[in-house]
């Protein structure tokens, strides 16, 4: 695996994928497959490769951990929406929008199911979700999963917290993108009023 990791330092994903491969071969051998601990694995390695670009083995990863957290858990339990989250989420990095799509909104149902309507997770997988459909340059679908992702986080926490005002540069540059420059703008300056603590005075976000 160490191997694997200098590869990614490197910037060397193909060379770094045979040892991954390697290393999970080796898990195999370690843990039983039907396992929390297996499904940890598996989703820590995918999230390795995915913070050096992503490859399509990490969604191999991924998908794999999905499928025995069903068999585990069963396919509607609480334990499945991280990773079909994770899943979604390198979907979308690789262009598999499809797959992105329909994960995300799986994860979507049973955080609605477990935790109800009004729920951090609900407003975190919203902001994947939109993500897709932003990367995708369909505004019109990611801007209500924004907004009630923001309406969502404003309620449940701090409403000057670091999450709502994520919140509303996410919105904004949607709004941004759909000519709604005014109200992109409001967004933005109630969002850099509060994260001016991190953000430079000529930061491009200003720039709307």
């Amino acid at each position: 695996l160490n191997l694997g990791f200098a590869h990614l330092q490197l910037g060397q994903t193909k060379q770094a994928i045979p040892h991954f491969r390697k290393t999970v071969a080796i898990l195999e051998t370690m843990l039983d497959e039907n396992t929390p601990a297996f499904i940890q694995e598996l989703t820590y390695l995918g999230e390795t490769l995915q913070g050096f670009g992503g490859d399509e083995f990490s969604i191999e990863l991924f998908t794999r951990a999905v499928e025995i957290g069903k068999r585990i858990y069963g396919s509607d339990n609480i334990n499945i929406a991280p990773l079909l989250n994770s899943l979604g989420n390198a979907c979308n990095e690789l262009e598999k929008y499809d797959l992105a799509e329909a994960s995300l909104k799986d994860a979507l149902a049973i955080n609605i199911q477990h935790y109800g309507q009004n729920h951090l997770e609900v407003a975190a997988t919203l902001g994947n979700l939109a993500l897709v459909y932003e990367d995708q340059r369909e505004f019109q679908l990611a801007r209500p999963l924004l907004e009630r992702s923001l309406e969502i986080t404003e309620e449940l926490s701090d409403d000057n917290s670091d999450a709502a005002s994520i919140g509303r540069i996410n919105l904004a540059m949607v709004l941004k993108e759909q000519g709604l420059n005014l109200e992109a703008k409001a967004l933005l300056e109630r969002a850099l009023h509060d994260l001016e603590r991190i953000l430079s005075a000529d930061d491009p976000l200003l720039s709307v």
